[in-house]
């Protein structure tokens, strides 16, 4: 199904159009072992398999599958555990408080001249609670990348935010980590972090050197766990899932 959605999350009254296969709205949705999948290849460029505005929706043991722009994480709280995300470019957003705990993030193959990243979180104010916390996932590549570049994430707006945590990083991730959204540099504003990694690509020595770069403890780590970003102890215990509270 080819749909228009107006993001309501752009700046400068720009409006995004996005092939979409699946859209949630509401509270409360839960999925377990679905499938969402996009079959419009990387010539489309922009194609969502998978859209969720929903607070509180959890999904569990789903795939969700696409090239560029595969998940939008649009808004509200979010939680996905278990499940295996693929794509190219910008391939998790979106301006939710979202939790990845355990889930495999599959890069791919991207149209030729492409290079890939995995987040490019919207948070647009200070103010916002929001952001993408990746914890105890797995990075790895889904097919041959030995010649593209793959790098952790890009800032799609001045206050992006984005937790990697105790996952595993594959040799494809970049050295330098992160890319600008335009220019050389980031917004001094953008608040990005790697926490305790582990695997070849984890390796901090060489990443980019921006002021939005954060060294953080344990204790600031901590407050993009489930219980503390997203309320996760609220309303994930009614749903049935598993999951870890903290760190």
């Amino acid at each position: 199904m080819e749909t228009e959605v107006r993001s309501l999350e752009l700046a400068k009254c720009l409006t995004l159009i996005f092939l979409f296969s699946a859209a949630v709205f509401g509270k409360g949705f839960i999925a377990r072992d679905m499938g969402f999948r996009n079959t419009a290849g990387a010539i489309k460029h922009q194609a969502v398999a998978l859209m969720s505005t929903a607070d509180m929706s959890a999904f569990y043991r789903c795939s969700v599958d696409a090239f560029q722009d595969t998940l939008y994480a649009h808004s509200n709280r979010q939680f996905y555990r278990e499940c295996n995300i693929y794509g190219t470019v910008d391939f998790i957003f979106g301006n939710s408080a979202v939790v990845f705990q355990n889930c495999n993030i599959l890069p791919r193959t991207p149209m030729a001249g492409q290079q890939n990243t995995i987040t490019a979180q919207g948070r647009i104010d200070p103010n916002q609670n929001t952001g993408i916390s990746i914890q105890n996932c797995t990075v790895l590549p889904f097919g041959d990348l030995r010649s593209v570049k793959t790098y952790l994430g890009r800032p799609w707006k001045n206050y992006s935010t984005t937790v990697i945590m105790r996952s595993m990083m594959g040799s494809l991730i970049h050295p330098a980590g992160w890319l600008p959204w335009t220019g050389d540099t980031a917004p001094p504003t953008i608040f990005y972090a790697e926490f305790q990694n582990f695997g070849p690509g984890a390796s901090t020595k060489n990443r980019v050197k921006w002021k939005g770069l954060k060294n953080i403890t344990s204790k600031q780590a901590s407050k993009f766990t489930v219980d503390a970003f997203i309320q996760g102890k609220v309303w994930i215990n009614g749903t049935g899932i598993s999951y870890k509270p903290g760190l």
